[in-house]
């Protein structure tokens, strides 16, 4: 996890296997874009630099606090 620009926090996960490919997205992938989409997160995933599988994920501070806040109701 690193900070970027504007108050925006990523995560980045990388695996140096074979990729997704064609492969239609699952229940697994549809729960992390949806969850993301609940956080105002942008998700992405695809193909890494050396084949395998890239999954960004790109949180706003501002998201973030709010999610903070309703974790702790």
């Amino acid at each position: 996890m690193r900070a970027l620009p504007d108050a925006r926090v990523g995560l980045l996960v990388r695996d140096n296997g074979q990729g997704i490919g064609a492969a239609p997205e699952g229940a697994g992938i549809s729960g992390m874009r949806e969850r993301a989409l609940l956080v105002g997160a942008e998700f992405q995933i695809g193909q890494g630099p050396h084949d395998g599988t890239e999954i960004r994920l790109n949180v706003t501070g501002h998201a973030a606090a709010d999610r903070t806040q309703e974790t702790a109701r």
